[in-house]
C-alpha cells in the first residue's frame, strides 16, 4: 500500500470517526511520531473493520394474511417477530378507523423468545385501503429495542381519503394564486 493510499485511508476513517462520534478507543489510528506508515496500516485496518456502518433494524417482522380480505369478512393475519440477542417479544397492534382487529394470540415461541408467531382476527367495514399498525418490542439488557410496521390491506378498488381533505388553491380578480390565512386580531 502506498504512502499516499495510506494516509488518504487514515484521513477518511479520521473524519468518518469525527462526523459519526464514534470513539474507537480500543483503536487507535494516529501513527506516532517515529512510527511508519507500513507500521500503522493493521491498526488502520483493524478500524475500517470495527468502523460503525449502516444500522440494521434489530427486530424482523413478517406477515401474512390468510385470504384476500373480502369487505366484512373475518380474515386472520400471523404476524412473526424475530430477533438476535432481543428476548421476550412483545406485540402490539392498532387498526385503522373502518378495520377491527381481535386481540394478537400467541402461536408460537422459541425458548428464549427471540422468535415469536401471533394470530389475529380482523374484520373490514368498507371499501379502500386500510392500516393495520404493529408495534414489536423486547429486551436486550437495560435495552428496550423496537420496531413498528404499517400493514396495508386494500379491500376493493375505492381509495378512501385520509386525513385533511382536498383544498383547492384560490385565485385573485386576476387569476394570480393566493394563499387564504386565517387571521388572528390581538388585543
Amino acid at each position: 500500500m502506498s504512502k499516499r493510499v495510506m494516509t488518504a485511508a487514515l484521513l477518511a476513517l479520521a473524519a468518518h470517526t469525527l462526523l459519526a462520534g464514534v470513539a474507537l478507543a480500543d483503536t487507535p489510528i494516529a501513527a506516532s511520531a517515529g512510527e511508519t506508515i507500513a507500521a500503522a496500516a493493521p491498526r488502520v485496518k483493524s478500524a475500517l473493520r470495527t468502523s460503525v456502518g449502516k444500522p440494521v433494524a434489530p427486530i424482523a417482522i413478517d406477515y401474512e394474511l390468510s385470504a384476500q380480505p373480502a369487505l366484512g369478512v373475518p380474515f386472520d393475519v400471523r404476524i412473526t417477530a424475530s430477533a438476535q440477542g432481543i428476548t421476550d417479544l412483545t406485540l402490539n397492534v392498532r387498526a385503522d378507523d373502518g378495520m377491527q382487529a381481535g386481540e394478537p394470540q400467541l402461536v408460537s415461541s422459541s425458548t428464549d423468545g427471540d422468535s415469536r408467531t401471533w394470530l389475529l382476527t380482523a374484520t373490514i367495514a368498507g371499501e379502500g385501503t386500510y392500516y393495520l399498525s404493529v408495534l414489536v418490542q423486547g429486551q436486550r439488557g437495560e435495552e428496550q429495542p423496537a420496531r413498528d410496521l404499517l400493514i396495508p390491506i386494500q379491500i376493493g378498488t375505492a381509495t378512501r381519503a385520509k386525513g385533511a381533505a382536498t383544498i383547492e388553491p384560490k385565485t385573485d380578480a386576476s387569476g394570480e394564486r393566493i394563499i387564504v390565512m386565517p387571521a388572528q386580531s390581538s388585543p
